[in-house]
């Protein structure tokens, strides 16, 4: 899959990879930089439970240049359509959005490269603490979003792997079924469907004009 990296980890199990610089630091950056207010958290799950319209700004979340799909160090983020009605909360939701985004487009990337339909997502990690956030980002990408029970799932990979190479389960399949639980699923509002997909849409336009510039 073009601007996507392909892996194979083992003789049919293969996955496309999609790493991106937006998560939850984009979120932590403009929480600070606009001065929202309340608490980290408070104010993350605040701003991701506003009802998401159109004319709400978009964000370009290239504050560190972007890896996936685009590989380009040299980017940088970007407001657009903000006006005098926008203020913090709606900037962090819009900075929240445009994380989800870029796994949108990820996952297009990921979708037209391999012939298969995304058909849910999981995620892991201190962003999926905030249950709006995780509404948001099912609303985005629409797919159900699925929370892990534990947050390091780097190391419930590694001990996946350790377990069948101790021959505690038979292959990655079952062990992943048996040691990686789901601890909640985000399903999205189908009556956010075509505003998220123009959104996408106004997105893909936002990204084409940055790397043109």
């Amino acid at each position: 899959a073009p601007g996507l990296v392909s892996l194979r980890w083992t003789e049919d199990a293969f996955h496309l990879s999609g790493p991106t610089q937006a998560g939850a630091d984009s979120a932590a950056w403009a929480y600070r930089t606009l001065r929202v207010r309340g608490g980290f958290a408070e104010a993350v799950e605040r701003a991701a439970a506003l009802t998401p319209r159109l004319d709400l700004p978009l964000f370009l979340p290239y504050l560190a240049g972007e890896r996936t799909p685009v590989w380009r160090a040299d980017l940088r983020a970007a407001f657009h359509g903000v006006g005098r009605d926008h203020g913090g909360d709606e900037l962090l939701w819009c900075t929240l959005e445009g994380v989800a985004l870029a796994v949108r487009d990820i996952f297009d990337h990921a979708a037209r490269g391999s012939g298969e339909r995304v058909t849910e997502a999981r995620i892991a990690g201190g962003g999926a603490r905030s249950d709006a956030w995780c509404q948001l980002k099912a609303d985005v990408l629409g797919v159900p979003v699925m929370r892990a029970a534990e947050a390091e799932t780097g190391l419930t990979g590694a001990a996946i792997t350790a377990a069948v190479g101790a021959a505690l389960h038979p292959n990655i399949a079952s062990a992943a079924r048996a040691m990686s639980q789901v601890e909640r699923v985000f399903t999205p509002r189908a009556q956010l469907t075509a505003l998220f997909a123009e959104r996408a849409t106004r997105y893909a336009i936002a990204k084409a004009t940055a790397l043109t510039a």
